[in-house]
């Protein structure tokens, strides 16, 4: 399966890693990354391909890695958008508080979309996902967003989109507080 993310930074870099060790071949990744230092060592590191215009992949992946900021998206989605309506390839976004239907008007209305939302421990293989998908998703394109967020750690479905926000609220943000808490402990 060829898998592109759009963002390398934090948390495209924590699933890229987290790809690379359970022995993904790199000729299968790819990443477009503005950041011309990020993208050097994303390819340096993960021998990956780098480039800073999704266009040169997005009409040949079968799994495409959302890992930009929410106000970003409209930005990155609209130029790639006549690439994924041709291509069609299963869309996983990881940014927090955008809609499957909002990531439809976007992509094209036939977008196969899964909304997922991993943690910081994903750097370590050692996160928690939890995954949305509306019924346009089959269990195919689910296996599929599993294979892809499993080796960051354990990933777990929600049938209700409404639930993403406790997910996010709980598991994206819940480690950054109990670190903080640690932290001043410590001090």
């Amino acid at each position: 399966m060829k898998t592109g993310f759009v963002g390398g930074g934090h948390m495209g870099r924590a699933l890229i890693a987290a790809l690379r060790r359970s022995g993904v071949d790199a000729q299968t990744l790819f990443v477009a990354e503005p950041n011309a230092d990020l993208r050097t060592a994303l390819s340096t590191e993960f021998g990956i391909h780098a480039t800073s215009d999704a266009k040169e992949f997005a009409g040949e992946i079968d799994c495409l890695v959302l890992a930009v900021k929410p106000q970003d998206m409209a930005a990155v989605l609209t130029p790639l958008r006549t690439y994924l309506e041709r291509s069609q390839p299963l869309v996983i976004s990881i940014a927090a508080g955008l809609s499957t239907s909002q990531l439809q008007h976007w992509c094209g209305p036939q977008a196969r979309i899964v909304r997922a939302m991993p943690n910081r421990p994903a750097s370590l293989g050692a996160g928690a996902t939890g995954l949305y998908a509306d019924k346009s998703v089959n269990n195919t394109d689910r296996e599929r967003a599993e294979r892809v967020l499993a080796p960051a750690g354990m990933t777990v479905w929600v049938e209700d989109e409404g639930l993403m926000d406790v997910v996010t609220a709980l598991s994206g943000s819940g480690p950054a507080y109990f670190f903080r808490l640690a932290e001043a402990l410590a001090d």
